[in-house]
């Protein structure tokens, strides 16, 4: 399955963009480990900057993990970048949260 779709608890299919904003609004639009504000804003061909918004699974995928909104927060992209393979809630220790 592409990434571009995400299962609902519904079972229903979201586009990763769609996904990514209902978890974002879910989190207050706030990076899950810094708690930096988020940015929106994406430009062809430009790297996307350190505050930008991106999907971070908690599982990731080659541990078995799924593309489910159960399985997914919203990063800034320096984080996203940051974490590597540490798990989820080990990273998100290092924050202090």
């Amino acid at each position: 399955m592409s990434i571009a779709r995400i299962r609902t608890r519904s079972g229903a299919y979201l586009h990763k963009w769609e996904a990514r904003k209902q978890l974002g609004a879910s989190q207050g639009n706030l990076c899950v480990y810094c708690s930096v504000s988020l940015t929106w804003q994406f430009h062809a061909n430009k790297p996307l900057a350190l505050t930008c918004a991106t999907l971070e699974h908690i599982i990731p995928i080659a541990e078995g993990g799924q593309n489910h909104m159960d399985n997914l927060a919203v990063s800034c992209n320096r984080c996203n970048g940051r974490r590597g393979t540490t798990p989820h809630d080990l990273f998100k220790k290092g924050f202090g949260k």
